[in-house]
């Protein structure tokens, strides 16, 4: 059977969160799909939960000791047989119609690598209840696509990757904390053939265990891809996202969008 998506999802020691996301993972798949769980020899009672899941539910599953995040990421990739690979986290959410949004816009755009997604981001860590978003992955009309920093500086929630495009991408280097940062950095430098759709894919839950905490450059050393510092070299060329950084801050700026964008579905190049 021809496989459309690899949903590929990395775990470890999560009972409650995996409790949780089963209900959204029998969600997202489809028929010609299929679930890969890789589980970083999980102690706490995951493992024997995604094993007695739903027959049918998981493809795979994958029980043993990780080295990092990016390298659960690459078993799950290297275990992948699906025209397209969609890496979801076990605590955030997903949409189902803008996925399969993304999906259309794939087959009918076979020169796309990479297609990244918009989504929202959500603090949960202040306060546990807290839904409103404080970002939103979306880029208006006129948006340089094309450039370097647009696409690296994207979550990587919203990615959907081509699985026959991995010989140019790459893997995820699993040496690096932000992982997802440093694989659109890779794929970008490497060439690969990215755009964005503007839809809404994800919910992305920042909790205490989220490597969005972690600041990029004690995580990264960028000279092997061409520059010397992600955070400085995005600032210096996104001179208005830097005035708006120290104001707030400062406090003299809200963080919060007054209003969710227009999720249209165009594509952006």
């Amino acid at each position: 059977m021809d496989i459309r998506v690899s949903y590929i999802v990395i775990t470890r020691n999560r009972l409650e969160q995996i409790r949780q996301a089963l209900p959204m993972w029998k969600g997202l798949k489809g028929p010609q799909d299929e679930l890969i769980v890789v589980d970083g020899a999980s102690t706490d009672g995951s493992y024997e939960l995604l094993r007695d899941a739903e027959p049918g539910l998981i493809d795979v599953l994958i029980h043993e000791k990780d080295r990092s995040e990016a390298h659960a990421d690459n078993k799950g990739i290297l275990a992948a047989r699906g025209r397209y690979i969609k890496i979801i986290a076990d605590d955030d959410l997903f949409f189902r119609e803008a996925l399969e949004q993304a999906y259309a816009v794939m087959d009918a755009n076979p020169d796309i690598d990479l297609l990244m997604c918009g989504g929202e981001s959500i603090d949960r860590i202040k306060d546990k209840e807290n839904l409103k978003p404080f970002f939103y992955q979306w880029y208006p009309d006129g948006t340089p696509m094309a450039q370097r920093y647009e696409f690296i500086t994207m979550n990587g929630q919203g990615m959907v990757l081509r699985r026959s495009a991995v010989p140019v991408t790459g893997l995820f280097d699993p040496r690096h904390l932000h992982c997802d940062t440093s694989f659109l950095t890779q794929a970008t430098v490497r060439g690969a053939r990215m755009a964005y759709l503007r839809v809404k894919v994800y919910s992305h839950r920042v909790g205490a265990q989220s490597n969005s905490l972690f600041n990029v450059r004690k995580t990264y050393v960028y000279k092997a891809f061409g520059f010397k510092g992600l955070s400085r070299w995005r600032y210096v060329k996104r001179p208005g996202e830097a005035l708006r950084w120290f104001l707030q801050r400062a406090g003299l700026l809200s963080s919060v969008p007054d209003h969710e964008p227009a999720w249209d579905g165009k594509l952006l190049y």
